[in-house]
């Protein structure tokens, strides 16, 4: 899909006269899915697909019609042929494509969706179809993850930044139609190739490069050894970078969609790598080399504070599936076999942490998260400990005595924002974090600043849960009683804006008893937070 938009760019720069087809909507058996395109000129079809078959065949007598009269087409096809129709489809559904005869009139989107792609940025594409009497209007829009989309743009039809992230996150068009069907808006999502960055220009390297452009990956190699980093040995490579490993990804840019293979000629070289990109955001980082030799990098990231724990297990050392590989090529194709299931998983949900941490203190009459606890102040203690869960992200709602709070956890590199408002209480730091995290985050757990004693093992069961069960709000409870952390899914985000404050999130449980699990935990501290001085000498006890 993504190379009919490359492609239909290149038709447009050399002055052609191109229509393009898009299957906008289906209904019950078709031969392809809504987005599938395909360009034509006037001798036929020049490239992608729109089912093949009779659809397709429809879609170019069509295209031809229309590429001689340059007016669009919003066409439906029926596939409902008998089984002794030498000509007809007999899929027994219905499908509904778009015939763009003037494409260069959006030339502007199509660059910008281009731009985005050579940066490994994936984004939405938006047709707006105007149907009238005797015509159709074809105005698209391109929207890149991570730009400030405006959220209330297309608000008649319902669409903001949320529905936008869903349509990323399951990887389907969606369509919106008005009630009087005479306005359609055909949302699309549109991914990069996947970016695999090889570390390691050797034998493990070119064979591992080959194999994983073949099957769809656009590939970038880096290498300390300029003799080995060259294009003549890398012809498949989209792009060489010769540098130190040290700095190396200084230099090539990674997003969540990255993925990343060390393979370099010694450990030492394969620990420099590693330890250059394991805090990145790359969604996969996969490391060649014995066990022995991982363990021993492993325990000396750990030790001398590059990583923690749970980064380190992110990592997938050995690289490769298991299939009892032996030569270069063997471990090539494991890899590689690995990336796809990697890459072709379900989308996983992401989960952030938001810490609570904007009151007062007044009972406490002092500032009590930046008094002493573990060697450290009470703040650092539970940001640690949410850093090193497996959520993906940690966000500090900070207030009162914000500037010192935020220098204190500074070094964690998490996100902080600020409640101007803490003063109107503890609900007003969950609006404040909630409207802070992106849209397209699944899940939030909802901590108190004030609770050092909850552990990371706590927080890591609460994902768990909500992975396994599926449910909207997962509560801890010891002995009966419910505490603190909360996990909650934002698909409730707006109807958590709508409450009244009066009560917190109490309310949404309240309106949503069906979503609620109770996960029994063996920790008491989740029922404890620290208000008073008696609570804190209780604890440090």
């Amino acid at each position: 899909m993504n190379n009919i938009y490359l492609k239909i760019v290149a038709e447009i720069g050399s002055g052609k006269n191109v229509v393009l087809g898009t299957l906008i909507k289906t209904k019950g058996s078709t031969p392809q899915v809504p987005g599938s395109s395909a360009i034509f000129s006037s001798e036929g079809l020049k490239s992608g697909t729109m089912g093949g078959g009779v659809l397709e065949a429809e879609a170019q007598k069509l295209a031809l019609k229309v590429a001689h009269t340059k007016t669009n087409m919003y066409q439906e096809f029926e596939l409902n042929a008998s089984i002794n129709d030498k000509t007809g489809a007999i899929c027994g559904g219905s499908a509904v494509f778009l015939l763009d005869a003037d494409p260069a009139r959006n030339l502007d989107a199509f660059l910008q969706l281009k731009k985005s792609l050579e940066n490994h940025k994936q984004g939405i594409l938006i047709t707006q179809i105007n149907l009238f009497e005797g015509g159709v209007i074809v105005n698209r829009s391109w929207f890149s993850e991570g730009e400030k989309i405006p959220c209330d743009f297309y608000a008649e039809y319902g669409l903001g930044c949320e529905e936008m992230a869903q349509i990323l996150q399951q990887k389907k068009p969606g369509i919106i139609e008005n009630q009087e069907k005479s306005r359609v808006l055909f949302v699309e999502p549109v991914y990069p190739e996947p970016h695999l960055i090889i570390v390691g220009a050797g034998h493990v390297g070119k064979a591992l490069c080959h194999l994983a452009a073949f099957s769809g990956f656009n590939v970038t190699v880096i290498d300390n050894r300029p003799e080995l980093a060259t294009k003549e040995r890398f012809p498949d490579a989209g792009g060489i970078v010769v540098s130190d490993f040290e700095t190396c990804f200084e230099k090539v840019p990674v997003t969540l969609g990255s993925f990343i293979v060390i393979v370099t000629q010694g450990h030492r070289e394969d620990a420099a790598a590693l330890q250059g990109c394991i805090k990145s955001e790359a969604g996969y980082i996969g490391m060649i080399g014995s066990k022995r030799k991982i363990a021993l990098i492993r325990e000396n990231m750990i030790s001398s504070g590059t990583c923690t724990d749970s980064e380190f297990n992110k990592v997938y050392a050995p690289v490769g599936l298991d299939i009892n590989s032996v030569t270069v090529k063997e471990i090539a194709v494991s890899i590689v076999a690995q990336l796809i299931c990697f890459k072709n998983q379900k989308p996983r949900k992401e989960i952030w942490c938001m810490v609570l941490a904007a009151g007062e203190s007044k009972r406490m009459k002092q500032q009590k998260l930046l008094m002493p606890y573990d060697g450290k102040t009470i703040i650092e203690t539970v940001v640690g400990k949410a850093k090193d869960s497996e959520a993906d992200k940690v966000l500090v709602v900070t207030g009162s005595h914000s500037e010192n709070v935020e220098t204190r956890i500074k070094l964690y590199q998490i996100q902080c924002v600020e409640n101007k408002e803490y003063q109107k209480g503890m609900f007003s730091s969950v609006l404040c974090g909630i409207n802070a995290i992106p849209a397209k985050v699944n899940a939030v757990i909802v901590m108190l600043g004030d609770q050092p004693m909850i552990q990371t093992s706590v927080i890591n069961s609460l994902i768990k849960e909500y992975h396994k069960k599926q449910r909207g709000i997962i509560i801890p409870v010891f002995l009966g009683q419910r505490g603190h952390p909360v996990l909650i899914d934002l698909k409730f985000r707006k109807e958590i804006n709508n409450l009244t404050g009066n009560t917190g999130l109490r309310e949404l449980m309240e309106l949503n008893p069906d979503e609620i699990v109770e996960l029994e935990v063996d920790s008491e501290e989740i029922l404890r937070d620290l208000d008073t001085p008696e609570d804190y000498k209780k604890t440090i006890k």
